[in-house]
């Protein structure tokens, strides 16, 4: 046997695939999750899903590709270990069914490793829990029939803020959000003569009662002055709307109607000039 694989072979069971792994990620010019992705089985495998996923690799504690390596077996001249590499989806749709599991997929490989120590990635095999994940859509839709707040006491902590950020894009809408014809607010942009455009908004924790929710939702927004105004293309300030949301149930119009309405309980406002905004700094006092 050659020396790289007499070393190798001399380490215990944990030390081989440990060395295995560094061997994998050491020779890959790219990071190795992203370019299992590009293998034609694995890219032919989710076109087969009939619908489009974003892919994320799942990473160690340190930050790098979370490659899982089997037991290796020797020959004379080879090296032989099964690999995988797992990935979660994060494309997710507004006005679809939020459910506790996320879709996973794992794609299998075998590592080949010569007498030079050198590693050849093959034999690939897919999987995903896309059947467990389509069940429980299915009953939590069912559940959604019943009621919203049904469904909402069905997901963990985390779904639960996911399906109110979607009933809030549904309720309000994105681009130009129905709260911004709030009195004080409107009066305050007006002022302040600039123009928003949405970043981003984010939802809070979420209270469930007898016959309602609650929840704090914060929009986040650039100010921009009008065109043809502006002495900048930046943006001269950030808006932050915080809403303080009621979610109750209400008789579906639809096939698309979710079944329930957000509405307002408390609005508060900040507008912020943006060298401030972006003043990382946070005051600690003694």
């Amino acid at each position: 046997m050659t020396e790289y694989l007499t070393l190798l072979r001399s380490l215990t069971d944990l030390q081989q695939r440990h060395a295995i792994q560094r061997l994998i990620i050491s020779r890959s010019g790219a990071p190795v999750a992203e370019d299992m992705l590009k293998h034609p089985t694995v890219v032919e495998f989710n076109q087969s899903l009939g619908w489009s996923a974003y892919w994320k690799s799942e990473t160690s504690e340190f930050g790098i590709d979370a490659i899982e390596v089997g037991s290796p077996r020797f020959s004379e001249l080879l090296c032989t270990a099964p690999i995988s590499f797992r990935y979660i989806n994060l494309n997710h749709y507004s006005g679809c069914i939020v459910s506790n599991l996320e879709h996973q997929l794992t794609v299998h490989a075998l590592v080949y490793i010569d007498e030079d120590g050198e590693p050849m990635v093959g034999t690939f095999t897919c999987a995903t829990n896309h059947d467990e994940v389509k069940a429980e859509e299915e009953a939590l839709s069912d559940l959604k029939k019943e009621g919203y707040l049904s469904y909402l006491r069905a997901l963990t902590p985390a779904k639960r803020r996911a399906a109110v950020f979607d009933l809030a894009d549904l309720a309000w809408g994105i681009d130009n959000p129905k709260f911004l014809s709030h009195p004080q607010l409107t009066i305050a942009l007006m002022q302040s003569g600039i123009d928003l455009i949405y970043s981003e908004h984010e939802v809070g924790p979420v209270e469930l009662y007898g016959d309602h929710g609650t929840a704090p939702i914060r929009y986040t927004f650039y100010g921009y002055l009008p065109k043809g105004k502006e002495e900048t293309s930046d943006a001269i300030c950030c808006v932050e709307v915080d809403i303080f949301a009621r979610v109750s149930e209400r008789s579906a119009s639809g096939s698309d109607d979710v079944g329930a309405e957000l509405a307002i309980n408390g609005l508060w406002f900040s507008i912020i000039p943006i060298e401030d905004h972006e003043q990382t700094n946070l005051m600690i006092v003694s």
